[in-house]
C-alpha cells in the first residue's frame, strides 16, 4: 500500500514541478511549489517514522535520518530504493 502511496506522490511532485519550470507563472507556479514541497516533507515524515521503526542499529538510524534531513529529495530517493527493508 505505501509503495503505491510513494509512487503517486513521486509522479505529483514530479508533476508539479514539471509544471512550474515549463513557465506557466504566478500564482500557479507558488502553488506548485508549495504542493510539491508539501508531498516531498510528507513522504519524509513518513520514510524518518519508518527509519525510526526498524530494527537497523542506531549509527545506520541517525545517518539515513540526517540524509533525509539534509537532502530532502535525494536521501528519499536513496532511501527508498537502497535502504528500505522490503516486506
Amino acid at each position: 500500500m505505501m509503495t503505491v502511496l510513494f509512487w503517486i506522490a513521486l509522479v505529483l511532485a514530479t508533476f508539479l514541478f514539471l509544471l512550474a519550470f515549463v513557465g506557466v507563472l504566478g500564482v500557479l507556479t507558488m502553488m506548485a511549489f508549495y504542493l510539491a514541497g508539501l508531498v516531498v516533507l510528507v513522504l519524509d515524515i513518513w520514510a524518518i517514522v519508518e527509519i525510526l521503526r526498524s530494527r537497523d542499529e542506531g549509527v545506520k538510524k541517525a545517518i539515513w535520518i540526517l540524509m533525509i534531513f539534509f537532502l530532502p529529495v535525494l536521501g528519499l530517493a536513496l532511501w527508498y530504493f537502497l535502504g528500505r527493508k522490503k516486506s
